[in-house]
């Protein structure tokens, strides 16, 4: 996987969320992923409760 690869799977649609940035065809906001991260939660544990 090069490093734009996580890039390709974040889109912005102005009807979903108030344009917040997604992870494509999922109606899941970056902010919350970005959230659970800081919060300590690892990758793993992301993996787990978001599979796709």
């Amino acid at each position: 996987m090069n490093k734009n690869e996580p890039l390709q799977r974040i889109t912005i649609n102005p009807s979903i969320f108030g344009g917040k940035p997604i992870i494509r065809d999922r109606r899941l906001v970056v902010e919350h992923i970005t959230g659970m991260l800081a919060a300590g939660d690892i990758t793993e544990t992301l993996l787990e409760a978001y599979p796709g």
